[in-house]
């Protein structure tokens, strides 16, 4: 079997939460070996809600920390310092997303880490970036979505919308884990290490890049509520049995005859006032409703089925519970079974890119908190047996992790 694709590469992954969790676990993934620094009462993604059935352990974190090993070291201790710095010399990669200005408390920022391994590339995720009167304000998931315009994504007026917990995390995230794998090429053809950095506010600025950017090249934003979209066929419509359908006409004028034949609308077909793309975003209002009460004569599977074989783009709105079923996501293992050491068999979502060549199949739990702490300490850092249990309290480790109460 071929070699994993960061088979070799290591990663010191000092976050918590959701955003640099997400970037260390796309990179284990993809074959690297990844140490999740925990400080001795856990990442507090530990306490995050979404307990598992059986283990009652925290979705949330198995989710973003799959993958990874765990070691525990109090930074706050100097021996944990030392332990760190020589774990730095031995590592490819260290990534940190903490509070602006913690780094420094700890000794551990670019500067000092880098005098421990000048090839360091040092991944560093913040809510608002690095520069500006708001480079030390601490910030979350929400942070990111209020300020870059994403809660008014697609409106005009009304009330802003939080519209995806997690998603300037996730972004942030993907765009992290962007910035290791170009660093890890850039020293390799330049022999350099690197800070790279990314924040909330810019990750979720680049989700809504088209937006934005139409917007600063002079386009008007059009709404897309399903009330008031400017073209009626670019919508989505709830049928008789509570399903919806998705119309994804970007050519409406050349789909419109087929789908009043489909609906049993043949009379609109010409009618003045829908007979072309204007006259349908003039009376959009008239257009949708007419559509909403067609669509409600029939199941959705009964409109799928008439649709086939005419010129029409539709899609099935789905549930995130319908993936599973989902021919599609299955075929092409968007979603995988694994076999989780308590929860069983689950379904696992798979790293979104297929290599042809060295494929990324690794599948494991998240760690117990410190489960590899004393493995790292022998295996990569040389330490003998007697001295580990010394060291194990010097830096921290704590006897069991008997869990936290939740969060909120």
């Amino acid at each position: 079997m071929p070699e994993e694709i960061l088979q070799g590469v290591r990663v010191l992954d000092h976050t918590m939460w959701q955003l640099g969790p997400v970037a260390s676990m796309m990179l284990a993934e993809m074959g690297a070996e990844v140490i999740h620094i925990e400080p001795p009462q856990g990442d507090t993604g530990r306490q995050a809600p979404w307990p598992m059935p059986k283990s009652k352990l925290s979705a949330y974190f198995e989710t973003n920390n799959r993958n990874k090993k765990s070691m525990v070291l109090d930074l706050t201790k100097g021996e944990a310092k030392e332990v760190l710095y020589r774990l730095v010399a031995k590592s490819d990669i260290y990534m940190e997303n903490l509070r602006p200005g913690v780094h420094e408390k700890l000794g551990v920022d670019y500067e000092t880490l880098r005098k421990h391994n000048p090839k360091l590339i040092y991944l560093g995720a913040s809510s608002f970036g690095t520069k500006g009167p708001d480079w030390n304000k601490p910030g979350f998931d929400y942070s990111g979505m209020a300020r870059s315009g994403g809660m008014w994504w697609g409106r005009e007026q009304g009330e802003p919308i939080y519209w995806y917990t997690g998603a300037s995390d996730q972004i942030g995230g993907i765009i992290l884990c962007l910035g290791a794998i170009a660093a890890l090429l850039a020293r390799e053809r330049f022999g350099t290490g690197q800070k790279v950095e990314t924040s909330h506010l810019t990750a979720t600025m680049w989700l809504l890049g088209l937006q934005i950017q139409a917007a600063y090249l002079g386009a008007h934003l059009r709404p897309t509520l399903r009330d008031c979209v400017t073209n009626p066929l670019w919508n989505h419509y709830k049928c008789a049995d509570g399903g919806w359908i998705a119309l994804l006409c970007g050519q409406p004028q050349r789909s419109w005859p087929a789908l009043c034949e489909v609906l049993d609308l043949k009379e609109y077909a010409n009618d003045p006032r829908f007979a072309d793309t204007r006259g349908r975003s003039r009376n959009r209002e008239e257009c949708i409703a007419l559509l909403d009460e067609a669509f409600s004569e029939r199941p959705r599977e009964e409109w799928i089925e008439l649709f086939g074989g005419k010129d029409i783009l539709w899609e099935r709105v789905q549930n995130y519970k319908d993936l599973e079923d989902d021919p599609q996501v299955m075929a092409n293992q968007y979603l995988t079974d694994y076999e989780h050491p308590v929860e069983g068999w689950v379904k696992w979502l798979h790293l979104p890119l297929a290599f042809g060549e060295t494929p990324a199949l690794r599948k494991g739990a998240a760690p117990k908190l410190g489960e590899h702490t004393e493995e790292i300490l022998a295996n990569i850092l040389g330490y003998k047996a007697e001295e580990i249990p010394k060291i194990l309290e010097e830096i921290g480790q704590p006897a069991e992790f008997k869990g936290a109460p939740p969060l909120f």
